[in-house]
C-alpha cells in the first residue's frame, strides 16, 4: 500500500507513478485510489492540474491514438508515449519546456509534430523510431536537441524558427543523415546543412 497526498491523475500521469511500481499496489490518493492507465485505450483527456507527464505513464498503449495536453504541463517525461503505435497526432501546449528523452519514440503513426515556442530542450530519442514523421517544426528558443529524429525515416522537411546562425548555434548531436532522408533545414533566412 502506499499513501500518496496528491490526486489520483497526479500520481499516474503526473508522476507515472505505475512505471515505478507493480500494478497490484493499492495506491491511496487524496481523491480517492489510483489506477494504471488502461493499455487498451484508444483517447485520453489529461486533466487540469497535471503540470507533468511522468515517465512512461503511457508506455505500451500501441492503440492510444489522441491524447489532449492542457495547458500547464510544461514537460512530457521519459518514454511517456514510447510505443504508443497508434498515435496520429499529439497537440504540445505553449506551456511545455522540456521534452524528455525517448517521449515520443516508438510512435509510427505520427506523421507531423510541431514544437512549441516554449521549448528549449528536446532529449535524447525523443521521436526515435517515428517512422511516418514527414514533417518538424522547431522554435528558435530550442538550445539543445539530443539525437531526437533518429531512424524517422520519412522525415522530409525540418523547419526551424530562427535563423541559419542560430541554428548552427544549437548543440545537436545527432547525425541527421543516419536514417532521416531530409537534407537540410528551413530557417527564417535561408536553408541550413544537416
Amino acid at each position: 500500500e502506499i499513501t500518496f497526498g496528491g490526486t489520483a491523475a497526479q500520481w499516474t500521469v503526473g508522476l507515472g507513478g505505475f512505471s515505478a511500481v507493480n500494478e497490484n499496489v493499492a495506491v491511496h490518493c487524496s481523491d480517492g485510489d489510483a489506477k494504471p492507465i488502461d493499455k487498451t485505450i484508444t483517447e485520453y483527456v489529461i486533466p487540469e492540474g497535471v503540470t507533468e507527464i511522468g515517465y512512461g505513464a503511457f508506455s505500451g498503449c500501441a492503440s492510444l491514438a489522441s491524447v489532449a495536453i492542457p495547458e500547464g504541463v510544461t514537460e512530457i517525461g521519459g518514454n511517456a508515449f514510447k510505443g504508443c503505435a497508434s498515435l496520429a497526432s499529439v497537440t504540445i501546449p505553449e506551456s511545455v519546456t522540456r521534452i524528455c528523452p525517448g517521449a515520443f519514440s516508438g510512435c509510427a503513426s505520427l506523421a507531423s509534430v510541431t514544437i512549441p515556442e516554449g521549448v528549449t530542450e528536446i532529449g535524447l530519442w525523443a521521436f526515435y523510431g517515428c517512422t511516418s514523421l514527414a514533417s518538424v517544426t522547431i522554435p528558435e528558443g530550442v538550445t539543445k536537441i539530443d539525437d531526437a529524429f533518429k531512424a524517422c525515416a520519412s522525415l522530409k522537411e525540418i523547419t526551424f524558427g530562427g535563423t541559419v546562425e542560430q541554428w548552427n548555434a544549437v548543440p545537436k548531436f545527432w547525425k541527421w543523415n543516419k536514417g532521416v532522408p531530409a537534407k537540410s533545414v528551413k530557417c527564417s533566412d535561408g536553408e541550413a546543412a544537416l
